[in-house]
């Protein structure tokens, strides 16, 4: 023999599996990147319409809070105060708030598969606010049944009480979940004439230039 023992051959052979064993592990790792990575760009378009939905659901649930508040004030403030003005002023919301939300799941459970876990937690928000701003809306529509003609001071109470939960948590979703996103996905989002939407960072460029091009024709026409 050339010197070689038993022990040095154990030793070469235990050095040798210890290397092919991390060689494993690399290229493990490197196909669940590869997997990973593949997925979410097969995912993307899913996720992106995903991430739209959102904001939409969220815009449309506060211009329906809005509407209401500004019809209630007219309402409130006037001399006659009828049964049914006030029912239309309700029902409408209520229904617009069940349009809003099913076109909102209609999304949702086409994209479920691609959901991360972040935005899960912000549709939770929206879902939040719209279990909130739907109570109410039950809650004043039971009122109204039980009220006397005139008499609607449990309604007003109730959606005096709406700013306080609307303007202090949720007004701020929006622009909170646009950052985020931002970050995590890289997209951002453009919004204009009030239908706003996540792109690429090549295609938001491309909406700003076209935003800017639009302004400096605009500027000259005006001159």
């Amino acid at each position: 023999m050339d010197g070689t023992t038993i022990s040095d051959i154990i030793i070469n052979i235990a050095i040798t599996a210890t290397f092919m064993v991390f060689e494993l592990f690399i290229i493990a790792k490197w196909i669940e990147r590869s997997r990973q990575k593949s997925n979410s760009e097969a995912w993307a378009p899913f996720r992106k319409m995903m991430l739209d939905a959102i904001v939409r659901f969220a815009d449309e649930m506060l211009a329906i809070s809005y509407k209401v508040d500004s019809e209630l004030t007219t309402f409130f403030a006037g001399k006659e105060q009828d049964y049914e003005t006030l029912h239309n002023i309700l029902t409408k919301a209520y229904n617009d708030l069940g349009e809003s939300r099913r076109n909102f799941y209609y999304i949702l459970q086409t994209v479920a598969p691609s959901l991360q876990p972040y935005a899960a937690q912000y549709c939770s928000e929206v879902m939040w606010f719209h279990d909130a701003y739907k109570g109410d809306l039950k809650k004043a529509l039971r009122s109204l049944d039980t009220s006397y003609k005139g008499h609607y001071n449990e309604i007003k109470n109730i959606f005096d009480c709406v700013p306080i939960y609307r303007d202090t948590r949720f007004t701020h979703f929006k622009k909170d979940f646009t950052q985020s996103v931002w970050k995590k996905e890289n997209l951002h989002y453009h919004e204009k004439y009030g239908d706003g939407r996540f792109l690429t960072p090549h295609d938001y460029e491309i909406a700003l230039n076209t935003d800017r091009l639009k302004r400096e024709q605009r500027s000259k026409q005006d001159k």
